[in-house]
């Protein structure tokens, strides 16, 4: 059983990406690297729903507005701590000179460690992320990359079939033709001269000879093929085998 199983019931792709959200950067990374390796249709739509503080940042004013004005004072002051001139002008555009000087000087009070930032961060996101759950803000108004369509378990499913599809498609069967020796009956297929007595038995033994050439290329071509499938089938059940073990 992979670690997706789990998810791919309805709702289970908000309740994987809250997971990950949720996260450490490091532990994000090892998450979508094992995820990557089960699905990397289900890592691809993870990676481009993942909310980050810049991506929040660059919606509108008033969807910022109705944002900061919901999460604690003291949440906003450590998660930007330190933060670029551009993302706190950002933040304080967003708010009332009063709650502009009430979290200005939260911040110049405070000494907050990397990870009281990294959880404040995380909390920031993990309030968003309930807002659109809940329709606070709508995200296919203003981001519509970002919003989770209805059953979108569905659709990565069908995705990952379509891929997993086009890997393990054996290799087209091709029978080389000779051009060399269309029109050419001075020819045989090993390029040699046959030189034409006129004789009716010996145009009939040589036509005889060429079928046979003819029949033991195509014999010998149809093996090479069924021999690259099964060397390709091989190596697509080694390499699910191998990710098993890694999940495992």
């Amino acid at each position: 059983m992979g670690m997706l199983d789990r998810y791919k019931k309805k709702s289970g792709f908000i309740q994987l990406i809250t997971l990950i959200e949720t996260s450490s950067k490091q532990k994000q990374d090892q998450f979508l690297s094992l995820i990557g390796q089960e699905d990397s249709a289900w890592e691809s739509a993870l990676r481009s729903k993942l909310l980050t503080v810049d991506r929040i940042l660059r919606w509108p004013a008033d969807v910022l507005v109705e944002i900061f004005s919901r999460v604690q004072p003291l949440t906003l002051a450590v998660a930007f701590h330190g933060n670029t001139p551009e993302k706190l002008d950002q933040l304080f555009g967003c708010l009332s000179n009063t709650e502009k000087r009430k979290l200005l000087l939260m911040m110049s009070e405070l000494n907050p460690t990397p990870a009281e930032k990294t959880s404040c961060l995380i909390k920031l996101i993990a309030e968003v992320r309930g807002f659109a759950n809940q329709g606070i803000i709508k995200l296919e108004k203003f981001d519509h990359e970002m919003a989770i369509p209805e059953n979108y378990e569905e659709k990565i499913h069908q995705a990952s079939l379509e891929s997993k599809q086009k890997e393990e498609a054996p290799p087209a069967l091709v029978f080389p033709g000779d051009p060399e020796d269309s029109g050419r009956g001075s020819r045989d297929s090993q390029g040699l001269n046959v030189k034409d007595s006129g004789g009716k038995e010996n145009g009939n033994r040589d036509a005889s000879g060429r079928d046979e050439i003819e029949h033991l290329k195509k014999k010998v071509t149809q093996v090479n093929y069924e021999n690259a499938t099964l060397k390709h089938e091989i190596q697509v059940l080694k390499n699910k085998l191998e990710q098993i073990r890694k999940i495992a």
